[in-house]
This record gives C-alpha cells, structure tokens and sequence, in this order.
C-alpha cells in the first residue's frame, strides 16, 4: 500500500511536466503554479503547447495549437474537417475556439490516485502521441486553410483529409 504522501494529489504535476520538457532540451516559461508556455518545432510547422494543472479537478490538460488559422469563408469546411479527424482518434480530440480560429489539439488527463513516479511517462507519452496527430493532421488542416472555398468541393475535401504516406 502506498502513502498517502506519494500520491499525485500531494505535489504537483507542473514539475514533472518541467522534467519532460528539459529532457527533450525543450525551451519553456512557466507562467504559475498551474501552467507552461512552449513552443516546438515541428516537421510541418511549429506548434505552441500549454500544460494546465487544475488541482481541483485533479486533472493536467495538454493543448497544442497549430500555427494555421482559419476565416469565415473556411471555417464551415474546417468544422467539418475537425469532426471527421476526431472520429477516428482514440486520445484527445481537435477544437477550433471562436477567439483564435486556429485548430487546437487537446487532451485532458485525471490523476487522482497516479502515482509520482509514473507521471513522467505519463507526460512524455502523451506529448508523443500529440505531437505524432498534430504532424499527420497539419498537412490537411493547411489545406483546408488556403485553399479557396469555391474549390474546396466534396471530392477535393475528402481527399485533402485522406492520410499520405512516403514524400515527394
């Protein structure tokens, strides 16, 4: 039986987040107790990541924010983008928020009863799996985001959301 001193809810997952991102040599701003700003690299772009902590919940949200946005003439196409991608992940989900226009990736973890030591790995897994989404979805988020309405027809719109495989 573990103690009730080693159970998540005693510290906080803020830090082991600092670790996962020193690890990766991961420049980041710790703004409170409750949150970190970062900015990656990607193949296709970069992305802009923020972990929350909210205590009262017990839950640490991972948001990664693609550098790609979205207008009135492409949000319905790009809605419906959204919701197609999102029927065929197991983790997370993709928004778009009305204030910024920009596809948000975002997954939210509970933690009550986790204990310390698997949280790194908690932490690390969850930024692969986000981080391996954001790339396979981008290229047809960008699409969708610079391609003209008009042309955007059914066929262009499915094929923009098929998966590639390889490079040119």
């Amino acid at each position: 039986m573990h103690e009730f001193s080693e159970l998540i809810s005693d510290d906080n997952p803020i830090d082991n987040v600092e670790e996962v991102l020193s690890n990766n040599n991961w420049t980041y701003i710790r703004t409170s107790q409750e949150e970190v700003l970062l900015e990656v690299s990607g193949k296709n772009s970069k992305y802009h990541i923020c972990f929350l902590w909210n205590e009262k919940m017990n839950a640490l949200q991972f948001a990664c924010r693609h550098n790609i946005e979205f207008n009135e003439a492409n949000i319905v196409k790009a809605q419906r983008a959204v919701m197609t991608i999102n029927e065929g992940l197991w983790m997370g989900h993709y928004d778009i928020p009305a204030d910024t226009m920009t596809p948000t990736f975002r997954y939210t973890c509970l933690l009550r009863g986790s204990e310390k030591a698997s949280l790194t790995e908690t932490i690390e897994d969850i930024v692969d799996i986000a981080l391996i989404q954001c790339e396979r979805h981008y290229p047809s988020l960008e699409l969708i985001s610079t391609v003209d309405s008009t042309v955007m027809n059914d066929n262009n719109f499915s094929l923009a959301l098929m998966e590639t495989v390889g490079e040119s």
